[in-house]
This record gives structure tokens, sequence and C-alpha cells, in this order.
């Protein structure tokens, strides 16, 4: 009565695959919605000449451990 069937594990597998698709479409969805671009980009790092710290090229402030300017 409770015993694996061929049947029975295909039946599995076919709605683990639909599971599966549903949440692939779910995601997309929400990654075009908030227009996110999957890619790897690096960002540019510089280091600090008083401290070492490396700090991001974006920050105006220049060096947040010493804040010396760029």
């Amino acid at each position: 009565m409770l015993g694996f069937s061929i049947p029975k594990i295909i039946f599995l597998f076919l709605i683990l695959i639909i599971i599966w698709n549903i949440f692939r479409y779910i995601e997309k969805k929400n990654l075009k919605k908030y227009n996110v671009k999957n890619n790897n980009s690096e960002e540019s790092l510089i280091e600090c000449k008083v401290c070492g710290n490396f700090y991001s090229s974006n920050i105006p402030e220049g060096c947040l451990n010493c804040n010396t300017k760029k």
C-alpha cells in the first residue's frame, strides 16, 4: 500500500520539477521587477596613504578611518 513503485517515483519527480519551475519563474519576475542585473562587477579600491586602509573610490569623503581626502 505504501510501497515504492515506478509510477509513484515518476509522479513525485514531476511534482518536484513543476514546483522548481514555478520558483524559477517567480525569481525571474522579481529580478525584472526590481531591475536587478546579475553581473559580477568589481569595485576599485584606493589605499589610504596615512593608515593603509582600503576604501571605495565612490566615496567623496575619502578614507573613513582617518578622514583624509583622496
